[in-house]
């Protein structure tokens, strides 16, 4: 058609009124009861602290985190013309990939107990 971007551009955005709108990444998305249950979590947690100054001096932490293998699409790439009244994208962050490995650690106030690294199928 030979006509350039930036003719292209003026005529999304002044004649046709639309913007470029890039989805915003977040980690996940909780459910309004899962929030609720994140809140009603942290407060016992705080009350427990505020008991016993020696609370967190028994606490052993376990994190586990899935690591995939994966190419993720950067937010540019996710990027779409849109109408000025529609409301922001969300994406989420993480996508599954075939290729997956575990790790798991546990830790205290005195550092890791524990590490372990396992691939998807051996646990």
């Amino acid at each position: 058609m030979n006509i350039p971007k930036t003719e292209i551009f003026l005529i999304l955005k002044e004649d046709l009124r639309k913007r470029k709108l890039c989805a915003s990444f977040v980690p996940h998305s909780l459910m309004p009861e899962q929030r609720e249950d994140r809140v009603t979590s942290c407060q016992d947690i705080i009350m427990m602290a505020n008991a016993d100054k020696n609370f967190f001096n028994s606490i052993i932490m376990g994190d586990e985190t899935w690591c995939s293998a994966y190419d993720p699409e950067i937010k540019l790439q996710s990027s779409e013309w849109v109408c000025e009244t529609y409301p922001w994208l969300k994406k989420l962050k993480f996508q599954r990939s075939r290729n997956k490995t575990v790790l798991l650690f546990f830790y205290s106030t005195q550092g890791v107990v524990h590490k372990e690294f396992l691939p998807e199928g051996k646990q």
